[in-house]
């Protein structure tokens, strides 16, 4: 897992997918809102320079604070996303 921070840090993982990716389609499915926390679901699809295709549902989360997004994470699952929001049932 990669962290990174600040502005800068979304510029550069942006950067490196991509370098991996041909093309990149990414369709929200569901938000889920808590108290200053919201989760996504994201229906990704990937194609690489190489001709691999892809498709994948993640789930993020996103922590705000005064209206703005502090942090975000990205998941495997929504219930992982879930979880680390404190949404889960």
């Amino acid at each position: 897992m990669t962290t990174y921070h600040g502005f800068a840090g979304l510029q550069q993982s942006q950067r490196s997918v991509r370098e991996a990716c041909k093309s990149i389609q990414a369709e929200p499915r569901e938000f889920i809102q808590g108290n200053e926390v919201y989760v996504a679901l994201v229906h990704f699809r990937l194609h690489a320079h190489g001709g691999i295709g892809l498709e994948v549902d993640q789930g993020w989360a996103y922590w705000t604070q005064n209206g703005t997004i502090r942090r975000m994470e990205q998941y495997g699952t929504k219930q992982e996303a879930l979880d680390a929001a404190g949404l889960s049932d």
